[in-house]
């Protein structure tokens, strides 16, 4: 499997790759961003810093311009049951937009592997949207891509095999195969009652 983008259990000054461990932590120089990120046309930058860049893991990994103190700060997110996507593919790739706007770059990640795809995506006032699917068909990570753009996030999966997918992933009906086993079992056991005979008791 591959997982885009760093999730840190804390939120922190923008920029900074340290996590708390112990009091210690709070003498170290916390080197970051004092501006906010700014995705506008591919490119990727901190409107505190002249550099830009079209590579979202270069844009995290950017050392920070500013130092000062640390910030621990808990993450406390609302999750949020549904939130706008729809999907759409091509003869090579499967891609997927959930919109979301102003997309924490920090918080948010992605996973998958060749069968299923996790995003969780914070956004907006510290909400997150999760959406965890199986998919119908099989995609090859190492070169599938996620875009954090202004208004939304970009899944791009690229097919294992160019193939057209009938829909996005697999609906599992949990409670429709439980009440078939049910049924199976009750079914099974008024044989097993049938085969019984009576002169034997």
């Amino acid at each position: 499997g591959r997982r885009w983008h760093q999730s840190w259990g804390e939120l922190k000054n923008n920029g900074c790759n340290l996590n708390y461990e112990a009091e210690h932590s709070n003498l170290e120089m916390c080197e970051h961003h004092p501006g906010y990120p700014v995705f506008h046309e591919g490119l990727k930058y901190w409107t505190c810093c002249t550099k830009k860049t079209t590579d979202f893991t270069e844009f995290l990994e950017q050392a920070g311009c500013s130092t000062g103190r640390h910030c621990w700060i808990k993450l406390d997110t609302k999750k949020v049951e549904s939130c706008k996507y729809d999907w759409h593919q091509t003869g090579t790739h499967v891609c997927i937009a959930v919109y979301a706007k102003l997309t924490d770059p920090v918080n948010t990640y992605v996973e998958a592997n060749p069968i299923r795809l996790n995003a969780n995506i914070v956004f907006g006032e510290a909400e997150m949207f999760t959406l965890d699917i199986e998919l119908i068909g099989l995609i090859d990570v190492s070169q599938s891509s996620v875009t954090l753009a202004a208004s939304k996030v970009e899944i791009k999966l690229r097919k294992a095999e160019p193939a057209k997918w009938r829909t996005l992933n697999i609906e599992r009906k949990v409670k429709e195969t439980k009440d078939k086993e049910e049924k199976k079992d009750d079914e099974e056991l008024e044989q097993r009652v049938d085969a019984v005979d009576l002169s034997d008791i």
